[in-house]
């Protein structure tokens, strides 16, 4: 599981979870119990999988594109690990074995929204979401 630490920004009626290098926008599901924390820290979590790595966005994609360097690839046979940086955060995606990455390589990555947990900062205990 990949997690990052945020602030939640409004803006223009959307939710956003901040994490400094990038914004994830929150989906509709997670917007009350976002609200009920008030200016609280979050962190937003999502697994491996849930990171999508795009050759070539469309147009239509609504989804935050990211630029990502691979910083270490791990091959496990049915899938592949890719170690990523952006910003000053690390995570870590799964790709499909005939996708070919090596460290240094600049991807862009999209992370799924539909899929995010969501967690109060410090505490233990059930996502937000």
């Amino acid at each position: 599981m990949n997690f990052v630490t945020c602030q939640v920004i409004s803006e223009g009626g959307a939710i956003f979870l901040d994490a400094g290098d990038f914004r994830i926008m929150a989906p509709a599901r997670t917007r009350a119990p976002i609200d009920a924390c008030g200016d609280a820290e979050l962190v937003a979590g999502f697994r491996p999988e849930h990171i999508n790595v795009i050759e070539s966005p469309p147009p239509s994609d609504t989804r935050a594109i990211l630029p990502a360097s691979v910083s270490g690839v791990e091959q496990l046979g049915s899938q592949t690990y890719l170690n990523l940086a952006v910003g000053a955060h690390s995570l870590i995606a799964v790709v499909p074995p005939s996708r070919v990455y090596r460290p240094h390589d600049t991807v862009n990555i999209a992370i799924d929204p539909d899929h995010l947990h969501v967690f109060r900062r410090g505490e233990r205990g059930m996502s937000l979401s």
